[in-house]
């Protein structure tokens, strides 16, 4: 029986932070926590939050007896995920730590925090990946892609993160996948896809209704749909053929069998769901509502540890 290993998670997002303790067995030790992120805070001030964050895990869940094998933490792009090097520029979020090393930054930094570094093994490692990539990972290891052959994940927020699975590894290079297996930015009508398929796509399309111009939050809009507002529904409906017009091509050239969608805005699926719901059940196959996609993006921290994440 393999030993189990221990890691901390970290769904890093421009505002907030999710972290937790993950084990090489997909587990979250305890309860998720939330963090403020400090995003628009000076580089120095942005390191010791992600240092205070690992303390704070460590302290909440009692890992003092327990050595930690490494960190990995989703980031929004761009970025290099592989050395660790930010290219966030213009986004009003995380502009102090343009072209910063942060692997080398947070292992320094634990380095000089003896304590917090008495809590990883020697040779601990820090990993990086962007949330679409975590997200599918989680849902293969613990959830609804558990048993796929090709899964297809998506995010939909403020915009679409995406991942290709076969047999629980990611495909980044292949003739009938985009590139890194990223969707968002493939042409659509008279933009990208990530226009369209986000929280932007949806208010765009109530812009365009009279009674619905004013709506600032897509959360506004399902709360007036919730209510039985006949065009809040329709422009949820209007979002929902879009969506089915995206993935077409996707589904034709990839075939999977199984079709998560998790994000945000995944909770409106009730009023968006039904062209893409038609589309799978024609082509036979899996949809899903991912039940939780922070949990989900966290659990994917112990398969890139896995060394079988990926090609």
């Amino acid at each position: 029986m393999a030993i189990l290993k221990y890691y901390i998670g970290m769904d890093v997002g421009g505002t907030k932070i999710k972290a937790s303790i993950i084990s090489s067995a997909g587990d979250i030790l305890g309860d998720i926590m939330v963090f403020d992120s400090k995003s628009k805070e000076s580089k120095d001030n942005i390191i010791n939050n992600f240092i205070f964050i690992m303390n704070e895990l460590v302290t909440k869940n009692n890992m003092n007896a327990i050595k930690l094998s490494g960190i990995g933490m989703a980031f929004p792009g761009p970025f290099d995920y592989e050395k660790g090097i930010s290219y966030i520029k213009g986004l009003n979020k995380y502009e102090h730590i343009y072209g910063i090393n942060l692997k080398e930054e947070l292992k320094q930094a634990i380095e000089k925090d003896i304590e917090l570094k008495n809590n990883f093994e020697r040779d601990f490692s820090l990993a990086f990946s962007n949330d679409g990539d975590l997200f599918s990972l989680g849902e293969y290891l613990k959830g609804y892609a558990k048993d796929s052959i090709r899964a297809i994940c998506i995010c939909i927020g403020t915009g679409v993160g995406s991942s290709f699975l076969e047999r629980g590894r990611l495909i980044k290079e292949a003739a009938n996948v985009p590139k890194e297996g990223w969707i968002y930015h493939t042409a659509y009508k008279e933009g990208i896809v990530d226009d369209y398929i986000s929280a932007r796509g949806i208010l765009g399309i109530s812009k365009n209704v009279e009674s619905l111009k004013d709506i600032k939050e897509v959360r506004e809009l399902y709360d007036l749909a919730m209510a039985g507002n006949y065009e809040a529904k329709k422009v949820f409906g209007e979002f929902g053929k879009r969506l089915r017009e995206v993935m077409i091509p996707f589904f034709d050239k990839f075939k999977p069998d199984t079709f998560v969608i998790g994000g945000q805005i995944s909770k409106s699926f009730i009023f968006f769901g039904e062209e893409i719901s038609k589309e799978c059940e024609d082509r036979k196959i899996n949809l899903y509502i991912s039940k939780d996609t922070s949990a989900s993006t966290l659990k994917g921290v112990a398969m890139i540890f896995g060394g079988e994440a990926c090609r």
